[in-house]
């Protein structure tokens, strides 16, 4: 997980997921590529369909819901949560 980062893992932070739903409909986007972000959860591409992120846990944080997750930290769609390089819309 990497706010506030374009392209470096500098500062970057381990996220425990602890609950997710699978979503075999849900298209687009790369791996690992935020997808939505609401009160229903996190929604990220995955290699077929994507995964809504239920529960989870940023490093030295406790254990919360996505929705409490989102009201401290911002989460946008196109976010790479794979500490890789971000999605090339997103190069400045």
């Amino acid at each position: 997980f990497l706010p506030g980062k374009s392209g470096s893992n500098e500062g970057a932070r381990k996220l425990k997921v602890f609950s997710a739903i699978v979503c075999k409909k849900c298209t687009g986007g790369i791996p690992g590529e935020v997808l939505r972000a609401d009160k229903n959860g996190i929604l990220v591409a995955a290699g077929n369909g994507g995964l809504l992120l239920r529960e989870l846990q940023l490093e030295g944080k406790r254990r919360m819901s996505a929705h409490d997750f989102l009201l401290g930290n911002p989460v946008h769609a196109g976010l790479s949560l794979s500490g890789t390089a971000p999605h090339p819309s997103q190069e400045p």
